[in-house]
């Protein structure tokens, strides 16, 4: 076999691996929207009988904010009243600055349309450019980050290994009293979709969602019970895809770094090939620390 096909051979492993997450992604991230719809728009949600809710002849009320149908006792609120609503500082966007790994601030582009954030790339500040972009907020685990521009009302929910600050048309949405992935699915269902639809500025030249709008929104809030239940199931599906994410995030610079070192023969497809094919299996990433 020549160095060339023995090279595409190495980086194919990775490549397939990519692949693979990403077609897990979509899968997981499906079975949590489904299962969203079963139990929050179908109310096929198992009762404390262990019996599917509406079918088994759940009492249902009907409700004036969303226009259809809901469990008796089931309420409905402002989603300024379970979380907290912090819009971007509306300053000069700051220069590109490295200083330190831990100052950057997310774009719009970090923003995937799947919900999840990407931070391959970082838009690094200054430090002192980074506590003044942070001072409204600084973004953790389980935030749920609104775009205002662009990509208008595009949802995405921060996950644990990001902490940094906002840019410019972001508005971070903190669930102080509601469970934060159902909360983010629920945002994303099409009760409130149908909402933001209503609450789009339209300007001269481009469409807009801010904080006003944000505010405003009605969403369902089931009895903490059934939303705990499936916050449990949920927040495993997401934390899983979060991890995939972040694999084909190190595969890539792997694979980006790898292809020039074999290139040049610095380093020999048959002294790495069994590694790399270990660590796939394995999902394990520690190759370019041990060369």
């Amino acid at each position: 076999m020549s160095i060339q096909r023995k090279i595409s051979s190495v980086l194919s492993v990775l490549d397939n691996k990519i692949e693979l997450n990403n077609k897990i992604n979509v899968e997981l991230e499906a079975m949590a929207k489904t299962l969203y719809d079963y139990w929050f728009v179908q109310f096929e949600f198992p009762n404390e009988a262990g019996k599917t809710y509406k079918s088994s002849g759940g009492k249902m009320v009907y409700n004036d904010v969303l226009k259809r149908e809901i469990p008796e006792g089931w309420e409905v609120k402002r989603l300024e009243d379970v979380c907290n609503i912090i819009d971007c500082l509306h300053s000069k966007k700051p220069d590109y600055n490295y200083e330190d790994d831990n100052c950057y601030l997310l774009q719009l582009n970090n923003l995937l349309d799947n919900g999840l954030i990407d931070v391959s790339k970082k838009y690094f500040v200054s430090k002192d450019k980074f506590k003044e972009w942070t001072s409204r907020i600084l973004i953790k685990e389980h935030d749920i980050l609104f775009t205002n521009a662009g990509r208008v009302a595009q949802t995405t929910q921060v996950q644990k290994e990001i902490i940094s600050g906002i840019g410019r048309n972001i508005t971070a949405v903190r669930p102080f009293d509601i469970e934060p992935t159902f909360c983010f699915l629920a945002i994303n269902s099409f009760d409130i979709q149908n909402q933001i639809m209503t609450n789009i500025d339209q300007g001269a030249f481009f469409q807009s969602f801010n904080v006003k709008g944000i505010k405003v929104l009605q969403i369902l809030y089931p009895p903490k019970l059934y939303r705990e239940k499936f916050e449990k199931i949920v927040y495993s599906l997401r934390r899983k895809r979060e991890l995939n994410l972040k694999q084909n995030q190190e595969l890539s610079s792997l694979r980006d770094w790898l292809l020039p070192m074999l290139m040049n023969g610095q380093v020999k497809v048959d002294d790495i090939k069994d590694e790399v094919l270990g660590m796939v299996a394995e999902d394990k990433m520690e190759y370019k620390k041990s060369i």
